[in-house]
């Protein structure tokens, strides 16, 4: 089946896959060659896939909307990018401003603002340690 990854900078993956997963607003999926018809809204969080050839690879996506048809799964999502094009040190210093934002106790945080920082940093830092743990290595085809 075919899978696309589109953002409003462009295409991120555009890949035959033979398995895809992700978070949805209503719990995980897994979807399969042949899966049925379906739309849905998916949290921050990670996408994984199979390639044809058994390559995994994973996404860190800022939300978006997941559709399933005709054996093609398209994902549109404000902001996606590869696990191995994730600044792993930008995602750490990221991560600590948005959860340092949340302790203050100003009226200047913008507490919704700092949330949606701190889970997208901890998106492409769930991206890093899953790629991580199943390939060895951060090097794209590795």
């Amino acid at each position: 089946m075919k899978l696309l990854i589109l953002t409003p900078e462009g295409v991120v993956v555009d890949e035959e896959v033979t398995f895809v997963s992700a978070m949805g607003e209503e719990g995980s999926l897994g979807i399969m060659p042949r899966h049925a018809p379906l739309v849905t809204t998916l949290k921050v969080d990670v996408i994984e896939f199979v390639k044809e050839n058994s390559d995994r690879e994973v996404v860190a996506a800022i939300g978006g909307i997941l559709e399933v048809k005709d054996n093609k799964v398209t994902v549109l999502s404000d902001a996606a990018e590869l696990a191995v094009d994730i600044d792993e040190l930008r995602a750490k210093e990221a991560e600590k401003r948005a959860r340092a934002r949340l302790t203050m106790k100003t009226e200047e945080v913008d507490v919704k603002r700092a949330e949606a920082a701190l889970a997208r940093a901890l998106a492409r830092l769930k991206a890093i340690e899953l790629l991580n743990r199943r390939s060895g290595s951060r090097k794209r085809g590795a």
